[in-house]
């Protein structure tokens, strides 16, 4: 509570910010419990059809092997030694 009057704003400032964070904890409420209570439905069916329930889920069984990255070669030259063959583009329609 404020003491002095130009504590006031202060106040205020802190009363919208404990909504806000009512309203998101109430937002995730909202979220997260109909996810709980799938969840424990789930669970509740699998253990009165006597099936094992996982707490997460398998990995596959996937190796990965350490490589060297490719490296590229280097070009000899320049563009004036590259010539091109107008032929070559009307073959190919």
């Amino acid at each position: 509570m404020p003491t002095y009057l130009h504590e006031f704003s202060d106040f205020m400032d802190t009363l919208d910010n404990l909504y806000k964070w009512r309203e998101h904890h109430l937002k995730l409420k909202d979220i997260i419990l109909p996810a709980i209570r799938i969840v424990e439905r789930d669970a509740f069916f699998n253990a009165v059809l006597g099936q094992a329930t996982t707490t997460r889920p398998e990995s596959p069984n996937i190796y990965l092997t350490p490589t060297r990255p490719r490296q590229l070669k280097k070009e000899t030259g320049t563009n004036d030694d590259i010539t091109y063959d107008s032929n070559d583009d009307e073959d190919e329609e």
